[in-house]
């Protein structure tokens, strides 16, 4: 563990990085825990052993049972984020075919998905069978890239985490609808 966390000092030194938790119960087919675990944002590669402490403490914090098979991300942090949020490849509610993209204007990337109101919060709806094209090019690369998703991973109920960079899709984590 020791030589994986000074490579990653190494390798990243002049980055911030997000450290997330990877956790086993997190994202399956009948219940996702999204937000129940701990991510750390804008952490300095020095302080990347204490990040990922605490994205450990947050599994027994937040857990009966401790898999050890869980995991830990460690990503670089994107700069300059334009628009992130979720995608969702159907409905939640009904299961009918739409793209339901929930987005924050600001550069934070942590909004949508931790649950917390902002004035910066949007949402557009796109019929999955739509010939028009979204009214902005990000919209419309983001949902390109659902489609490629939906056909790598070979299913069309999808929870989509992303960011956007100069309309440039990041997928940022990807999870079946529960």
């Amino acid at each position: 563990r020791i030589s994986i966390i000074q490579n990653i000092k190494e390798e990243f030194q002049d980055s911030e990085l997000i450290v997330r938790s990877s956790a086993l119960n997190e994202d399956t087919e009948t219940q996702s825990l999204a937000g129940n675990y701990q991510s750390v944002l804008n952490v300095k590669p020095d302080r990347v052993d204490e990040a990922i402490e605490e994205v450990i403490a947050s599994y027994y914090k937040n857990t009966v049972e401790i898999d050890n098979e869980n995991q830990i991300l460690v990503q670089p942090q994107l700069q300059s984020v334009s628009h992130s949020g979720v995608i969702f490849t159907r409905d939640i509610e009904t299961g009918s075919p739409y793209y339901i993209i929930n987005y924050d204007i600001s550069d934070k990337t942590d909004t949508i998905t931790s649950g917390n109101s902002c004035e910066n919060i949007r949402t557009f709806i796109y019929y999955k069978y739509s010939t028009e094209t979204p009214p902005e090019t990000w919209m419309h690369n983001l949902i390109s890239v659902s489609k490629e998703i939906e056909k790598l991973t070979n299913h069309d109920s999808l929870d989509i985490e992303f960011a956007i960079v100069n309309n440039k899709v990041y997928i940022l984590q990807i999870r079946p609808i529960a």
